[in-house]
């Protein structure tokens, strides 16, 4: 009896062990869906048969009794690590049908087991404000961060913050799990160093939304073990890079270890900040990575290092042509931040920056600072601490570096950098003279790249300068504007354009009433014969070339109308002497816009003839609030009026009829 006692004693200690599913490092990340959904993920020494989360708006509510009808449940998945020398698993679930701006509480465990975590919080991201596009926020960003030195009490100083920080960002050398003692840790890092990390970030990783790129002491020969902790927003779960948003910012992340031009990766960031632009030209743009482009410590990295000029080589003309706002590294073991900058020269200043700053953050305190590089600017620190990034509002972001003591050391003021090609204009003033193809897709080219709105007057004096437009990557300046076009090959950027004129040559024949006294008509009719006498006669050739003008504007048309088929940000549209580019596909290629609220055809470009096709238009599309057609001397038409009557969304109309 004795014997089969202790015998099964020995079997119920080994079950216990192979059971042991109790959640630790708790950790909270964002999705693509955020902020309708969160993702959770926690550690576990072995696999549980139903990894889930319990969520709930109750913050008294009880994970054991997880069948109320207040809690919601969320099944997940559970994953071994395979690095060599690991062992056991990382549970995951995504809790989604979030609502916005909420405070949810939930537990994470193994439902069969009924073992659970204690009761954590978090709150999802607000709604863009109604006046404004970003909604104000701060995180929290630091980087090379181990389980030494001053850490624990820069952590206590962040967790004081916990209710006003909306998330966090580690820009890699999490742990330091590669700087074990035995030379196997170098290689494929120590598990014990990096769970006691997760364990001592788990008050802060529980709440906020933990954030990571990988960095160079976190690759273990493969980054397998990263990637299988930290389970980020990635469209691959082989991928070491990410892109989200929150409260209107747009945050990119990529992996500068074992980073290889025109690799996956390099054309993804590409693409993604392409796309990003084509949809959002003018918003906030944070990218974040583990090494930095620009540093002035005595590491060779910031100075020598050939490994740094090919990854600048790479993303900074990126950073340039897509216009990334804070490109925030750790690496350095030092704290500094620059001017806007590109190409080793200052481009601007914090007020009006033309290119993207750089901040450099640190955990770590090891190098000594060169203080060489006049690019870098502010404090420059071996102290550690963290930084606080706040985002007031669309067009100003605050930056603050506390050290040990939690006392502001540097901060800036950073003002929205809008790729303003032509910052002093108001308005949109094409002029249909002497247009030939080159010339009119040249104008295509430039409305849909600038995101700002333009005055273009095509003359024979600028025919010459903008017909190179049409040609990729050609500088040239339009003196009388003092700018720089550049880069007009960037369709893809869209545009945010307000206002599109186009003005045809000839002069508008103001229409006159049939009321007014007879011998007053006579006589303006007898002065304005004259008027055209005088010009036949003196200006035989001038009707030719009007005439050829034209053939070429309606030859032109169908490019024309890729403006307001492909941009859905024109807010008004006028089209002035211009007869010939009306025709019903005219109607119906503006019928697919859906962000024109005013539309002005005017002196003599809206015909009887094209009354049907323009009806339609009205009819099919409910956006346009304000319609002027005076001078066309139209007849009264009940079609017109019906159609307008039939279209609830114009407010007011102007014309001659």
């Amino acid at each position: 009896m004795k014997v089969l006692f202790i015998f099964t004693t020995l079997l119920a200690i080994v079950f216990a062990a192979s059971n042991n599913v109790t959640p630790q490092s708790v950790k909270l990340a964002l999705t693509t869906t955020s902020p309708s959904s969160m993702r959770v993920s926690w550690f576990t020494y072995n696999s549980g048969s139903s990894p889930s989360a319990l969520l709930s708006v109750d913050g008294q509510f009880n994970p054991y009794d997880y069948n109320a009808a207040n809690v919601a449940l969320f099944t997940g998945s559970s994953e071994g690590y395979d690095t060599f020398q690991w062992s056991g698993y990382i549970n995951t679930a995504v809790m989604s049908d979030l609502q916005e701006h909420t405070t949810y509480y939930y537990s994470c465990g193994d439902k069969e087991s009924n073992k659970w975590s204690q009761v954590y919080n978090f709150t999802t991201a607000a709604a863009p404000a109604e006046q404004s596009f970003v909604t104000p926020f701060q995180i929290v960003a630091y980087g090379d961060m181990g389980i030494s030195g001053n850490n624990t009490q820069t952590l206590q100083a962040i967790e004081q913050r916990i209710d006003t920080t909306a998330f966090i960002l580690h820009v890699g050398d999490i742990a330091y799990a590669d700087l074990g003692k035995s030379a196997l840790d170098s290689i494929g890092g120590n598990q014990t160093i990096w769970n006691e990390f997760l364990n001592v970030i788990t008050p802060l990783s529980s709440t906020l939304p933990y954030m990571v790129c990988p960095g160079n002491h976190d690759i273990f020969y493969d980054l397998a073990a990263y990637r299988r902790t930290f389970l980020m927003p990635v469209e691959s779960n082989d991928d070491n890079y990410y892109a989200f948003d929150y409260n209107g910012i747009h945050f990119i992340s990529f992996s500068t270890e074992l980073f290889i031009p025109f690799s996956p990766q390099h054309l993804w960031l590409e693409s993604h900040l392409r796309e990003f632009r084509k949809s959002n030209p003018n918003g906030w743009l944070v990218v974040y990575a583990h090494r930095p482009i620009y540093c002035s410590t005595t590491w060779s990295w910031c100075n020598t290092d050939t490994y740094r000029v090919i990854i600048q080589d790479s993303i900074e003309p990126l950073f340039k042509k897509y216009n990334v706002d804070l490109y925030i590294t750790g690496h350095a073991h030092s704290y500094e931040r620059s001017l806007p900058v590109y190409s080793g020269e200052v481009a601007g200043t914090y007020e009006k920056p033309e290119a993207t700053v750089h901040i450099v953050k640190q955990q770590q305190q090891q190098q000594i600072l060169t203080m060489v590089m006049s690019k870098m600017v502010g404090g420059r620190f071996l102290l550690t601490g963290y930084g606080l990034l706040s985002f007031e509002n669309d067009t100003s972001l605050h930056w603050e570096f506390y050290g040990p003591e939690d006392t502001v050391l540097d901060e800036f003021y950073l003002t929205k950098a809008n790729m303003h090609i032509f910052p002093n204009l108001q308005s949109i003033d094409i002029v249909a003279e002497n247009l030939d193809n080159n010339a009119t897709r040249a104008i295509l080219e430039v409305i849909k790249v600038f995101p700002v709105n333009l005055e273009i007057t095509i003359d024979d004096e600028y025919r010459s300068l903008v017909t190179r437009v049409a040609r990729p990557n050609q500088i040239f300046e339009i003196p009388q504007f003092h700018v720089i076009i550049f880069d007009v090959d960037m369709t893809s950027l869209g545009a945010i354009l307000k206002e599109l004129w186009l003005k045809g040559l000839h002069d508008h024949e103001p229409f006159i009433d049939e009321d007014e006294d007879d011998d007053e008509e006579e006589e303006n009719n007898h002065n304005e014969e004259e008027e055209v006498n005088e010009v036949e006669e003196g200006n035989d050739n001038e009707e030719e070339e009007f005439n050829g003008i034209v053939q070429k504007i309606e030859r032109e048309a169908s490019l024309f109308a890729q403006i307001w088929q492909e941009n859905q940000t024109i807010a008004i549209l006028g089209l002035s002497k211009l007869p010939k580019i009306i025709s019903p596909q005219f109607f119906s290629s503006l019928s697919l816009n859906h962000s024109i609220t005013t539309l002005i055809l005017t002196d003599g470009t809206l015909k009887q003839e094209h009354i049907p096709s323009f009806c339609q238009l009205l009819v099919d599309n409910q956006t346009i609030k304000s319609l002027d057609i005076h001078w066309n001397n139209l007849e009264p038409s009940e079609e017109l009026d019906e159609a307008i009557k039939h279209n609830n969304s114009i407010k007011v109309k102007t014309g001659d009829n």
